[in-house]
Parts: C-alpha cells; structure tokens; sequence
C-alpha cells in the first residue's frame, strides 16, 4: 500500500492496487502518490485520496457539481479541477456542510452602521441581520446587503426607541419570537451595539439572551459614549452593558472617548 508523505497519522491509506473488479471503479496509480514525494494536497484529492469523514478538507467543492466518491481498496473519480474552488471563504467538511455558521446582529443606530462598514469592506462567510426599531434606518442597511428585522411595530410603530432602553426592551420582547428565528441555527453569534440610546441598550440584552437560549456561542460587542453627550447616555450605557454581560460568553467594550486620542484633530463629527 502507498500513502501520501504528508498524510497525518490517523488518516486514509490508499491502495495502491484495487481488488475489486467492477467497472465502475478505477484504483488510483502508485505514480501519483508514491513516485512524487512533493505531490500537492490539491492533486491528491483530485486523484481520489480522500480525508477520514469529519476532517477538514483545505479546499471546497463546487455546489452542484460532481464530488469524488472513494473507499480504501477503490476510489471512483467523477470530478475535475474545475469541481473545486480555491476561492476565500469558509473551508467545508466532506459533505460539503459549512463548519461554523456565523452570524453579526447589529442591534440599533450604532450596531447597524458596524454592519454597514463590514459589509462595506466585503468580509465573506458571515450571515449580517441590522436589527432596529427605526423602520428608516433600516433601508439604508438593506441597501447594502444586509438582511433586515424591524422590531417593535407595536411599541413604536417603526419610528424608533426615542434614547429610551426601556421602550427599546419592549420592542425586543415583543418580537422576541422573530428574533429567535434570526439567530436560529447559529453557532458562533456577535452582538453589536452602541450603547446609551434607547434601542441598543434595551434590545440588545434580550437579543443577546435569545442567542444564547438557542445554543450559539455569543459575543457582545459594544461601545461607551463619548463623555460630551453626557451623564445620562453613559448611566444608561453601563447599565445596559451590566445587563448584557448576563447573556453573553463575552462582551467586548470599546470606549469612543479612545478614538480622540488616534484619530486627526481634524477629523469631522459626523
């Protein structure tokens, strides 16, 4: 039997000869394993090695088209170079199953303009939802990409939270069903949100809480107001965060007031 010289321990071996004797089996030749000790990883998988279910392949088949089909005596190969993608994106499981489903919610003004940016710079492998009770604003995340949730149609019939947290909480908790079907199925979960206003830090709580209900492993991430916005915007950012810090693995904090000290005197506020 021949094997391939990069193969990690526990791996497939290949035969190098086939017993079986249908003819709808061909048996990779030893040259492409054995007569080449710089064969590519790439090549091998295209000439039938195949990886043991539940390891990683470091390449991703094509959706639709045919895949390579394989066993230890025998590999029948139905596949050719152009059925894989070598492009960026998340690398797939045999099975063609995505590994990690990732989701970022932006919850509010603030976490849906963190959307919009990452969407801006086309950061791939990422489910992005813009959740806010501003029916409005929410265009503008739509626009871009982003799929969209408006909350809180009863509680404030899309005209947004108005820097209340608690109107915000309502909103939340009225649509907390469509909430969960958001971030049903997730596996890895990132909550943005700037806090101090009226729908980040009452909503992104019970979003955070929701996703954490549903088995996904939450991250928060959030930022404190400048100090000039004033006293009020900050108690009700730290009280909010105290809040999500309750039903989230870890919450990531960014104080704004940070940004004046990297940022040119001269840079505009808006």
């Amino acid at each position: 039997k021949s094997t391939l010289p990069f193969a990690p321990s526990g791996t497939t071996q290949l035969s190098a000869s086939s017993s079986s004797s249908s003819s709808s089996s061909t048996s990779p030749s030893r040259n492409n394993f054995d007569d080449d000790d710089n064969v590519s990883f790439e090549n091998a998988v295209r000439n039938g090695w195949k990886p043991d279910r539940g390891q990683f392949a470091g390449i991703r088949r094509v959706p639709g088209k045919s895949t390579i089909t394989g066993s230890l005596t025998s590999t029948t190969l139905n596949s050719s170079p152009d059925d894989y993608d070598n492009s960026d994106g998340a690398v797939m499981p045999d099975g063609g199953l995505s590994p990690c489903i990732i989701k970022v919610v932006g919850v509010g003004g603030g976490g849906c303009n963190a959307v919009d940016r990452m969407l801006d710079t086309r950061v791939g492998g990422v489910d992005f939802w813009a959740i806010n009770t501003d029916a409005q604003a929410l265009g503008r995340s739509k626009a871009k990409g982003a799929k969209v949730l408006n909350i809180g149609s009863t509680a404030t019939r899309g005209l947004g939270a108005g820097g209340n947290p608690e109107v915000g909480r309502m909103a939340a908790e009225e649509s907390r069903r469509e909430i969960g079907a958001v971030v049903e199925g997730c596996d890895l979960c990132f909550v943005t949100s700037g806090m101090g206003g009226g729908t980040g830090s009452g909503a992104a709580p019970v979003v955070a809480e929701v996703a954490k209900e549903a088995g996904a492993l939450t991250v928060g991430i959030v930022t404190k107001p400048f100090r000039f916005e004033g006293k009020r915007r900050m108690t009700q950012a730290v009280q909010a965060i105290k809040r999500l810090k309750e039903h989230v693995d870890t919450v990531i904090i960014v104080s704004n007031d940070r940004l004046l000290d990297i940022i040119p005197d001269d840079t505009p506020m808006n």
